[in-house]
């Protein structure tokens, strides 16, 4: 894989979330090991040709589909406690205002899609 192309991947999943790439992430960087400067969330990037994750959303994705719902990964290990979600990024919106939902604060879903509708609306 050229050097540019995960660089690129890192940069651009660091303005996703408001921040900048970390250009010496990993043991080199006195700042942190993530690949980004956020100050809250420390963000590893993969980028490759093939992912396990992949792998599995492409299978589960037409499922998910055929039925008209938004499909998240949840990954359990029983050496582990709780699970890891993995939503695709273009789904985040739909997958928090339904987490939302679910915890009782519709009030709060129905404000976020209000306004990600009157955002939506005033994009070029």
């Amino acid at each position: 894989m050229h050097r540019g192309t995960w660089k690129a991947f890192e940069r651009r999943i660091a303005k996703d979330w408001a921040s900048v790439r970390n250009a010496l992430s990993g043991g080199n960087s006195k700042l942190t090991r993530s690949d980004s400067l956020h100050p809250e969330l420390f963000i590893s990037c993969k980028h490759g040709k093939r992912s396990a994750f992949w792998t599995l959303y492409k299978e589960e994705l037409p499922k998910a589909q055929a039925e008209d719902k938004t499909l998240i990964l949840c990954l359990g290990n029983q050496s582990h406690e709780g699970y890891i979600l993995a939503v695709h990024a273009g789904d985040l919106g739909k997958v928090v205002r339904a987490y939302l939902r679910a915890k009782g604060h519709s009030d709060l879903a129905v404000e976020l899609t209000r306004r990600s509708k009157a955002s939506s609306r005033k994009k070029p």
